[in-house]
């Protein structure tokens, strides 16, 4: 090791005292003097050169602290020129970290990096090709471009290899002026050194992503070379913890997966390489050796999938969430979620597991948990997942980063999934509640959209009604609301507040919308909102007199924000005018397209054209279409095409910048109403929830026999009591006889029991049985065991019944309507007698009393959806029959865009290999085969037990995959056909 007696006392000084510092502003106070000590040290004359570099050190010191040195930049490049190979590298390494690739001083080092690129001396090229990596622009790229590609076949190994890397930095940064680029980089991928091969492989994975059909026939390479490096034919250098080379691996295996995508041929020829990495990383038990284990799994997930691989990824990954170790029971978590896009099932072996996770006091293992329930979501879960993610949501710290993400999943999942209208609004609710500040227009304008359709639908008129009481609840009780639901609430008042038949009510909601035109916003776009619903109710009714709405009115006036201004403005208009303008000038949107078709919308604006003949006319300059067209996206830059007069500018289409808007509104008028606070209301709380003989590379090988902290507790920053209390209002009788319910029970459970009951939740919908590890004891099993055989034997005695009853109705339905079908009836069954009950829409209670309620003995059941459903599924399917119905295509096809209900799985069994097998089993449950196209039936039935008419439509894709979709006017019967009585006869007389 140096003792350093070749350096200057001044810089062994400026060393000891910048590490010897006490404070930043003692530092800064040292290299401040040293950087003025410096500047007088440059002026110098005749400085020698081993004197300059010691002063380059220096400046580079000063240069790294965060303070100005640009006065050593040009004597940096100067030291590039010298003849000594010291003080050139120490002038590169100046030049790399003082200037950027704009500086105008490259300029000047053009000619020494092409002079040193056809240097005899290595060393002098491979310091030319650092600092064109560091430093690659336009310039540097056009003067350099020749002279690096020839030195891809340079005699010396280092230089090979950096001249691959700066070709790669070279054809990011210009990609378009490069010829051959793939052919160069599949030589250098053949090359003799595993370094240059190894410098390759970063070029290959970034284009594979972007253009996998053009390496295809690289797949075969790379599986020869991952063989190499698997069975140790690299040198020993390259083994790190006695794995080999363990970042090429990774990086190969990164090419395959993409090469390997949706290409059964392409995938086969690296089931077995991949297979024996995955075995060889698995046994090591080291950190790279699971890094590697999880580029496996990444792979394995992405490429055409493999049945024997996906078993070994999953054995793999249920050692990983058996693991003590929290970034094993992670890397498992991740690789999960990557198996869940093949197939669901594939968690139901670990439910307990996964339930485990999502309770562990580590965040990011219960990030990445949440996560994967995302991914696995269906419509019989998703009530319990979203309130999972609610949970978290709510207890996750104001700062968290996930919080956005979580939002956001939520948003999804309650669009794709939603049970019922009900559900869908109180859970929006809630979301608004504890994340309402992270809600997007986007995702506002989503929920608005949502609301418009539901309303267009059956009983839209007391969905309309029960919605205008739950919001204008909200808008009365809380004084602070976040703004994107104040943008919901506007909307849901201008446009259905009109429909109320009570004239006081209306007022009563202009009043409310008066008083929230003065609330503190964050965005004044929200007050506009509020603006044009009181626009949209006050014409309604025929502008009457009402002083809050003219005040509101008359002060918006002169708002500074234009949007709001130009609102008031409009609403003064209209006012004046209400006279003659027609009812019919507020329409309601969102629009549809039979909408806009019937009400003929002139979107050319002709009525315009005789105003504007009339302004050219008298010497008004005409508009030019073709400026907009030209400088439309150019931001207002004054470049103007060859014809256009100098002088003239393009419009600038670039927005100013936002200004700063503080949280309360400064232009309030001092005479308008303040408001009380409000008490803070805790979230309410629902839930806890070929070999290869080859040899490339050396000889042959021989044979070779914590304590958890608490994250604090998160209370919204917009403490709303919204719909959530206001629906348990609507929901008092059921809450009492969940209350009941709920005493009549013991205190606490057993925590197995609870576990299994959260899986059964969580994992309902997903594979045809449930599966989770139970760890009781004999004595425990023995009991259940004796239990399991009650219910059997209860279950069997319905089952009887059920068939002389369902038999009994068939008979009925048969002899009254003698087998006909009318294909243009398609409405719904009559509701009974007991199913007409008066109420609200949005009252859960009456979705339930619609249906036949099992006994619930546990609160969970009722949470999570226990096997009581299940259950009641298998009992009403008993006896339920089916009879063809003899329609054509296009019959099928419009009935398929009417029937509301639709119902989506996939199955896999084996043995239905062609459209022939499935048509004679579709058959055997009396459906009539509408058509066959390619690999997909279409087949139609009505039910003899309900009279519901039934679509299915089915590919058959290889292996027995069959992907379903149902679509039927009766929920239930849809369910029952996906959940047992499709399965049933598509294993008829298989197995």
């Amino acid at each position: 090791m140096s003792s350093g007696s070749h350096l200057s006392k001044e810089l062994l000084d400026l060393v000891k005292s910048i590490g010897e510092s006490r404070s930043k502003q003692e530092e800064d106070k040292i290299i401040t003097a040293e950087a003025q000590i410096l500047k007088q040290k440059f002026l110098e004359r005749n400085i020698g050169e081993k004197k300059l570099r010691e002063l380059l050190i220096r400046a580079i010191y000063v240069e790294m602290l965060g303070h100005d040195a640009s006065f050593a930049h040009i004597h940096a490049v100067n030291l590039t020129q010298s003849k000594n190979l010291l003080v050139k590298k120490i002038g590169y390494l100046a030049c790399s970290l003082f200037i950027d690739e704009n500086s105008e001083l490259l300029i000047l080092m053009i000619c020494t990096i092409q002079r040193d690129l056809q240097s005899k001396n290595h060393l002098e090229v491979l310091s030319a090709l650092t600092v064109i990596g560091k430093l690659c622009n336009q310039h540097i790229l056009m003067a350099v471009n020749d002279a690096v590609q020839k030195l891809l076949t340079h005699a010396h190994e280092m230089i090979r290899k950096k001249a691959v890397m700066v070709l790669f930095k070279m054809y990011q940064t210009q990609p378009n002026i490069f010829d051959q680029v793939d052919l160069k980089m599949k030589k250098a991928l053949c090359d003799k050194d595993p370094s240059v091969m190894s410098a390759t492989l970063n070029y290959f994975c970034e284009q594979v992503k972007q253009r996998p059909g053009d390496f295809k026939d690289l797949v075969n390479s790379f599986v020869v070379i991952l063989k190499q490096v698997v069975e140790h034919r690299l040198p020993r250098d390259y083994d790190y913890h006695r794995l080999p080379a363990p970042w090429i691996q990774i990086k190969i295996l990164e090419i395959l997966s993409y090469l390997g995508a949706d290409d059964k041929s392409t995938s086969e020829q690296m089931y077995e390489i991949i297979n024996q990495v995955l075995k060889r990383a698995d046994d090591s038990g080291i950190n790279i050796g699971y890094a590697l284990v999880y580029q496996c799994l990444k792979c394995i997930t992405m490429i055409y999938p493999s049945q024997s691989l996906i078993d070994a990824a999953t054995t793999t990954i249920s050692r990983f969430l058996s693991s003590e170790s929290h970034n094993l029971k992670y890397i498992g978590i991740t690789g999960l979620s990557y198996i869940v896009k093949i197939d669901p099932k594939y968690t139901l072996n670990y439910q307990g597991l996964v339930v485990d996770c999502l309770e562990d006091a580590d965040d990011t293992l219960k990030i990445k948990t949440l996560d994967l329930l995302f991914k696995m979501t269906n419509k019989q879960n998703v009530e319990a997942i979203v309130e999972k993610l609610l949970s978290y949501l709510k207890e996750a710290p104001i700062e968290s980063s996930v919080r956005k993400d979580l939002v956001i999943k939520i948003n999804s999942l309650c669009e794709d999934f939603a049970p019922s209208k009900n559900w869908y609004v109180r859970t929006m609710n809630k979301l608004y509640e504890m994340g309402g500040d992270l809600i997007t227009s986007d995702l506002s304008n989503k929920f608005i959209s949502s609301i418009s359709e539901y309303e267009k639908e059956s009983e839209g008129e007391k969905f309309r009604d029960s919605t205008i009481t739950i919001y204008l609840k909200i808008l009365k009780k809380n004084t602070i609301i976040p703004d994107s639901m104040l943008q919901v609430i506007a909307w849901i008042m201008g446009e259905y507040g009109s429909t109320l038949p009570n004239q006081k009510k209306m007022i009563k909601i202009l009043n409310y919308l008066s008083d929230a035109a003065y609330r503190p916003l964050e965005d004044e776009i929200t007050r506009g909102y509020i603006l044009t619903a009181i626009t949209k109710l006050h014409a309604t009714m025929g502008f009457i007199e009402n002083p809050k709405v003219d005040m509101v009115m008359y002060d918006y006036l002169y708002s500074k924000h234009c949007d709001v201004q130009q609102r008031a403005i409009e609403y003064k208009a209209l006012k004046e005018n209400s006279t003659r303008v027609s009812k019919d000038i507020l329409t309601k949107i969102p629009l549809n397209e039979g909408q806009i078709a019937s009400q003929g919308f002139d979107f050319e604006l002709s009525f315009l054209d005789s105003f504007v003949r009339q302004q050219v006319t008298n010497g008004r300059k005409e508009y030019d279409a073709r400026k907009r067209q030209t400088f439309g996206d150019m931001g207002g830059l004054d470049i103007m095409p060859t014809g256009f007069p100098k002088g003239e500018k393009g419009l600038n289409y670039k927005p100013y910048d936002a200004p700063g808007m503080s949280r309360v509104n400064t232009e309030l008028p001092q005479s308008n109403p303040l408001f009380q606070t409000q008490q803070v209301v805790n979230p309410n709380e629902n839930i806890q929830l070929q070999g290869v003989n080859k040899k490339v590379w050396g000889q042959q090988p021989p044979q070779v026999q914590q304590n958890a902290t608490t994250t604090p507790h998160y209370e919204s920053a917009n403490n709303l009591k919204l719909a959530t209390s206001t629906l348990d209002n609507l929901n008092n009788e059921q809450q009492t006889a969940n209350t009941t319910q709920q005493k009549a029970q013991p205190k606490t459970q057993p925590a197995q029991e609870v576990k299994l009951k959260k899986a059964q939740g969580l994992f309902a919908g997903i594979g045809a049985t449930s599966k989770v590890e139970d760890n009781s004891s004999d004595e425990d099993k023995k009991k259940k065991k004796k239990k399991k055989d009650r219910k059997d034997k209860e279950k069997e005695e319905e089952k009887e019944q059920t068939e002389v009853q369902s038999n009994t109705t068939t008979t009925t339905q048969a002899s009254q309507n003698n087998n006909l079908i009318d294909l243009l009836d398609f409405d719904s069954p009559p509701i009974s007698t007991q199913q007409q009950i008066s109420g609200n829409l949005l009252d859960t209670g009456i979705a339930q009393q619609q249906q036949p309620v099992a006994t619930t003995t546990n609160l969970l059941d009722d949470l999570f959806g226990g096997g009581s459903m299940q259950s009641s599924n298998a009992m009403n399917s008993a006896g339920h029959t089916f009879q063809p119905m003899p329609i054509n295509t296009q019959q099928f096809g419009e009935l398929w865009m009417q029937f509301p209900v639709d119902r989506k799985a996939n199955m896999n069994i084996p043995l239905i290999q062609n459209v022939q097998v499935y048509t004679n089993q579709i058959k055997r449950l009396d459906f009539h085969v509408v058509e066959i196209i390619n690999n997909e039936v279409i087949s139609a039935g009505s039910s003899r037990l309900n009279g519901s008419q039934n679509l299915i439509h089915c590919r058959v894709n290889p292996g027995g995959n069959l992907e379903f979709t149902i679509k039927s006017q009766h929920a239930e019967t849809a369910d029952q056909l996906l959940n047992s009585l499709v399965p049933q006869a598509m294993s008829q007389n298989l197995f």
